[in-house]
């Protein structure tokens, strides 16, 4: 005695859960059944087709409590259509169908749905068979059936059966059977087409056809039989799109329909109806990957650049590995030049093809794609991924350096342009860039206890130095170099800590002005420093009373007058002042002489 399980059904798929607490999927079931379950194919031949196998299937029922419902209609379905249609059925048996199942390993009154009834039909050997849903809204049963031809039978189409309140089981397949009565009739012409198809009889093939049509208006056997009639007579592909879009319509879920309609668009150059009929493929066999590339290719070439795009990531998001999909949407974004999309696609590339890793093209030509989507972020980690495979490429050393100042700051850039300098020692690009930041960082803290790093200054002496002797021939550098002095030597004069230091970095700096650009700057700060010296050196010589500071006083008062005087045009109302202040001073050195009787200057 068989334990009956339940059904719980999703959406045309089953699950069967046995009492054991055991799962069973339908859609994932293997059935390497042999032919010879059921009748054996040497039978089949004596009967010469006089009777044809037809499977029916116990219909998926929206309500899983309604599963021994659907099961006791189709044991009765089964008798009464074997019944009613004796002269053309033999309806397959329901013990022939659990053998099936239970040799593969399924409960026998397993309840299938779409995914697996072509092959349970194949594998009992029917000429046709029918599957559907079925429903009760209350205490009134429907349903819905498809019916498909296998092997000549013209058994195809939908047929939809409405119950009354109160049918029980064998009152509702009294019911479905005798809904089945046009659609036989409809086969019967269907198969007297295919007859004289073969016998070249083709307007009589045509006539047959049309009577199918009269009673199913768009007979989907019908209909190809007709395609193979026009094919024959060799009418064109006006004619056979016309069979297939009428075969597609009888049952949008023919596929073999579908890819002929498809073809025939694509030989007729018609890309919009292609895609379409690659679409409904497509909605039929969503994991079908060649079709989802015909799509998403057909939407392409057509324009339709967001489509294709939406029909790609949903193949990724079912195959994440699928390289032939991320490769045409990377295409696609770039032909688009939606950069971003590119870039995103590439990315995606590179963590599914291993091989890229080692390829120094890909990582230029990804590199690119961040740039033109301006996506600094990512142009800074492909730089990085492609440094650590070519660590000294001044290819991409220069731009990556170049990035990440304008993304990150010199702060994180001083470290590459250093490394560019040392590995190209007579360029000066890259020890200016180190320079001047270098120079920039210096600072002084008057806080501090000791506020100027003088070993920091000796540092960049000599760094100024070697670099000025490196670039000696060349005036603009020698220039530059002033410059970085004068920069050093304003921080120092405005610190008001060490004005000697300060005359000393800005004689440096005007000594280095080979092109006569730094001449104001560097006077009026040579002039700035020798005002504050020469002012304090006037207490300090009256209080010494040293004749020999009277000579360096009047030196640097000569000095300063001369570098305020140059540099005037930085700060004119203060070098005004000054000089008006080291006026006054100007006869102090012989006052001082006469009142220390010192002698002559």
């Amino acid at each position: 005695m068989r334990t009956s399980p339940k059904t719980t059904v999703f959406n045309w798929r089953v699950v069967t859960v046995l009492p054991y607490a055991s799962h069973i999927s339908a859609a994932v079931v293997s059935l390497a059944i042999v032919a010879a379950v059921g009748i054996a194919p040497a039978e089949l031949e004596s009967q010469q087709r006089r009777l044809d196998r037809i499977l029916i299937l116990t219909p998926q029922p929206q309500d899983p409590t309604d599963s021994n419902y659907a099961r006791e209609m189709t044991g009765f379905l089964r008798s009464r259509a074997q019944s009613k249609f004796r002269q053309k059925w033999h309806v397959i048996g329901q013990e022939v169908i659990e053998d099936l199942f239970v040799s593969s390993g399924f409960p026998a009154n397993t309840i299938i749905g779409p995914e697996m009834v072509d092959q349970v039909g194949k594998s009992l050997q029917a000429n046709g068979y029918m599957y559907g849903v079925l429903q009760r809204e209350g205490a009134t049963p429907s349903a819905m059936y498809r019916m498909v031809d296998l092997n000549r039978s013209g058994f195809s189409g939908w047929v939809r059966v409405q119950g009354q309140p109160g049918d029980d089981p064998r009152s509702f397949s009294d019911r479905v059977a005798d809904s089945l009565e046009n659609q036989v009739r409809a086969a019967d012409y269907a198969k007297e087409c295919n007859q004289r198809r073969d016998r070249s009889e083709f307007d009589r093939a045509r006539r047959a056809a049309g009577r199918a049509f009269d009673i199913y208006p768009n007979h989907p056997s019908s209909a190809i039989c007709l395609s193979y009639v026009f094919q024959a007579m060799q009418l064109g592909s006006d004619s056979l799109i016309g069979m297939y879009e009428k075969a597609t319509q009888g049952d949008s879920m023919l596929i073999s329909a579908w890819e002929d309609l498809a073809r025939e668009y694509v030989l007729n150059g018609d890309t919009v109806g292609a895609v379409g009929a690659y679409e409904r493929l497509l909605a039929n066999d969503p994991s079908n990957e060649e079709i989802r590339q015909r799509v998403a290719a057909g939407h392409f070439s057509s324009g339709n650049v967001e489509r294709a795009a939406e029909v790609l990531d949903e193949g990724l998001r079912r195959n994440p590995e699928n390289l032939r999909f991320v490769r045409l949407k990377q295409r696609m974004c770039r032909d688009a030049e939606d950069w971003q999309c590119a870039l995103e696609t590439t990315e995606l590339l590179y963590e599914r093809d291993t091989t890229l890793t080692a390829n120094m093209e890909f990582y230029q030509f990804i590199i690119g794609l961040a740039t033109s989507a301006g996506d600094t972020s990512k142009m800074l980690r492909w730089y990085q991924e492609a440094l650590a495979l070519e660590p000294e490429s001044e290819q991409l050393l220069v731009p990556y350096a170049a990035t990440l100042e304008a993304v990150q700051g010199m702060d994180s850039a001083v470290a590459v342009y250093r490394q560019l300098a040392d590995m190209n020692p007579g360029d000066p690009r890259f020890a200016t860039r180190v320079i001047e930041y270098e120079v920039g960082q210096f600072e002084i803290d008057t806080t501090a206890a000791v506020p100027i790093d003088t070993a920091e200054l000796e540092r960049l002496d000599s760094v100024l130095q070697q670099f000025a002797g490196l670039n000696q021939d060349n005036p603009q550098m020698q220039t530059w170099v002033g410059g970085q002095y004068l920069g050093i030597t304003q921080k120092i004069a405005q610190s008001q800590l060490a004005f000697d230091m300060a005359v000393d970095w800005s004689d440096k700096a005007l000594s280095y002005d080979r092109t006569g650009q730094l001449n104001a700057a560097g006077n009026f700060w040579l002039g700035y420093a020798l005002f504050f010296i020469t002012t304090d050196m006037d207490a300090q010589i009256m209080e010494s009373q040293s004749c020999a500071a009277i000579n360096v006083y009047e030196r640097n008062l000569r000095r300063a007058t001369q570098a305020l005087t140059a540099g005037r045009g930085i700060l004119p109302e203060t070098v005004d002042q000054f000089l008006g202040f080291l006026q006054q001073l100007a006869e102090r050195p012989a006052q001082f002489r006469e009142y220390f009787r010192c002698g002559g200057g």
